[in-house]
């Protein structure tokens, strides 16, 4: 491909988004519905592609001249208006400072009771202990190696019953 048409092509895309971006209703109606469905994704499907997925989505369905571009735009919409109704609370309460000095203090008063009474060194403490009599009782009573053979066997039985030895091999003679 030569370079003018790439050139050419590329225009063509910025033109393209740049309609669909009017057609939205602008870039923060699209950014504010890729915000809305993200958050959506992230939080009932988890991981990373869902979310991206569901935001790319959502941001490209604001450029569709359907039902479905009207109820993303509205969803875009929906999320700008709610993101200045909590920025506006937040800047009136102060509640991201309030949150921080709690979290802080918090933190602060942790690290003196843990100072005090040594609470994650008892924890380690505790947790080795406990780690150390488990394994000592699997060694004198093999416990692991017992489960490990009934498990094979259970899961053995459990072939045989359902995938039983065929007659031609019960037939075939034995060398």
């Amino acid at each position: 491909m030569d370079r003018q048409v790439a050139i050419k092509q590329a225009v063509n895309q910025i033109d393209n988004f740049e309609q669909g971006a009017q057609r939205a209703g602008g870039i923060k109606v699209m950014g504010a519905a890729a915000a809305a469905g993200g958050a959506i994704g992230a939080v009932t499907m988890g991981g990373v592609i869902a979310p991206v997925a569901l935001a790319a989505g959502a941001a490209y369905a604001t450029s569709k001249d359907d039902k479905i571009g009207e109820f993303a735009r509205a969803a875009g919409n929906t999320t700008i208006d709610a993101y200045k109704k909590v920025s506006d609370y937040n800047e009136k309460h102060q509640v991201t400072d309030k949150v921080k000095r709690a979290a802080v203090g918090a933190y602060q008063k942790a690290v003196e009771v843990d100072d005090k009474y040594k609470i994650i060194d008892k924890t380690k403490a505790a947790a080795s202990e406990t780690i150390s009599a488990a394994n000592k009782l699997n060694e004198k009573h093999q416990i692991t190696s017992k489960i490990s053979k009934a498990f094979v066997s259970g899961l053995s039985t459990l072939a045989d019953k359902l995938d039983p030895p065929s007659k031609e091999k019960d037939d075939a003679p034995k060398k």
